[in-house]
């Protein structure tokens, strides 16, 4: 390079150096003047002071390249794991919907919402106990737009979806509830129940044995879930005998040529001496003579037939004793009058009917046995047999299928029993509940 050229870059660069220099300490002590007005609250802090002189696009572009620094500053493992990720999504989705952030509601306006929220809970239980189930499915329905992170207004709602055979809805409210509290068992026991209804028991298995898994004392839930597992087992045995037709593919069938069979119809373009053999043979044994009589004896087939009267029905006359189990009972209260069912039944305890019973308590024989406990004198043994009826097995299931009749006959009977004050009234609330009234 030139010596001579080198000494002049070195001059000029000197000289920028030294404007640079004297244009800082301008502008140092312009900002120094600047604050000393602002803190006087003088006139000149409402003037604008310029930059120093072209280096106002520097200064800007270096604020920026700080700022974009700063902004890309890594985070550290404190900061990192202070970090609500949760909130930020759910303040990102709020954003993208257009709804407010929960955050942003004040304390007042939250209070007030689970207040109503809690009040239209309690309108849908009372709706729930007088059996009005629409009117408690609006009820909860207000509840869950006051406050949709309670799983109990769903839970709730659903129990009134199985009410009135809305399996469907039950199920999705179910769902949303188990969302919100994944250990919930009325939920999941629940949606079992209304997977049985629609015809899905392995998902109903499923959820069945969370419940037993959560409550391994809950016999509701062991109930359902032998329910279920037979439900299964009728279902594989109904599609196992089921005919399907073969289908093979073209290459896979028979290359031996097919037959023509001829098929005759009988009875046209037949000769008449053939049908006059078939029909004496026919007819040879139906004419039948005595070797020792002269007198010929009619077929059997022209004397009048006398009219074949049913045998009545035939019933003990005496009570049998208590049974020891499901078909001794069936068998002993088939053979019995209307009448004296109520006999045969005091001779059980109440407290022996499950073990009696198990899995063989059907719809009818409950409809029966509710019906004599109506002639019972003896109000004390009407809390005994109720309570025994509703401890045996799958029982919770057929209390969801017992007709209006049957209701009110269990309605009249806890009545009776609590009249006559042998129970409390926290026991005949007990007893409704469990029958379902």
């Amino acid at each position: 390079m030139d010596p001579v050229a080198l000494q002049k870059q070195i001059r000029d660069n000197s000289e920028d150096l030294t404007q640079f220099l004297g244009d800082l300490k301008s502008w140092q002590e312009q900002i120094k003047q600047k604050e000393q007005a602002l803190s006087k609250g003088g006139k000149d802090c409402e003037t604008e002071i310029p930059p120093v002189r072209s280096k106002k696009n520097k200064l800007t572009k270096d604020v920026k390249l700080e700022e974009k620094a700063t902004s890309s500053k890594s985070m550290s493992n404190s900061d990192f794991l202070k970090y609500d990720l949760e909130k930020a999504t759910a303040q990102y989705n709020n954003e993208r919907q257009g709804k407010p952030l929960q955050d942003s509601i004040s304390e007042a306006e939250r209070q007030k919402r689970l207040e109503e929220a809690n009040f239209e809970k309690e309108n849908g239980n009372t709706n729930v106990k007088n059996k009005k189930w629409k009117e408690a499915i609006e009820c909860y329905s207000r509840a869950i737009s006051h406050d949709d992170n309670n799983p109990i207004f769903f839970a709730n709602r659903a129990l009134c979806y199985l009410k009135i055979e809305r399996y469907e809805e039950a199920s999705k409210d179910c769902t949303a509830a188990l969302e919100l509290d994944p250990n919930y068992v009325k939920a999941y026991l629940r949606r079992g129940s209304s997977y049985i209804s629609l015809n899905e028991p392995e998902h109903a298995i499923t959820d069945l044995s969370m419940a037993v898994k959560l409550e391994p004392a809950n016999k509701e839930a062991r109930k359902c879930l032998s329910e279920a597992k037979m439900l299964k087992t009728k279902l594989e045995a109904r599609d196992n005998s089921t005919i399907v037709a073969i289908s093979k593919a073209h290459h896979e069938r028979s290359k031996a040529p097919l037959k023509r069979i001829n098929i005759e119809e009988i009875g046209k373009n037949v000769k008449p001496e053939v049908l006059e053999k078939e029909q004496e043979i026919t007819e040879r044994p139906t004419s039948l003579k005595l070797s020792r009589s002269s007198n010929s004896v009619s077929s059997p087939r022209s004397t009048p037939r006398t009219p074949v009267t049913p045998l009545e029905k035939q019933f003990l006359t005496e009570v049998p004793e208590a049974p020891t189990n499901s078909v001794q009972f069936l068998v002993s209260w088939g053979q019995l009058r209307p009448e004296d069912h109520y006999k045969y039944l005091s001779k059980i305890p109440g407290g022996s009917l499950p073990k009696i019973f198990g899995d063989s308590l059907e719809s009818g024989i409950l409809s029966e046995v509710l019906k004599a406990l109506s002639s019972a004198e003896e109000a004390d043994l009407i809390s005994e047999y109720l309570n025994g009826l509703s401890e045996t097995n799958r029982f919770s299931t057929l209390s969801l299928f017992m007709g209006a009749e049957d209701r009110n006959v269990v309605t009249s009977l806890i009545q009776k029993a609590l009249e006559c004050k042998h129970i409390t009234k926290e026991e005949a609330e007990d007893l409704r509940k469990k029958f379902a009234v």
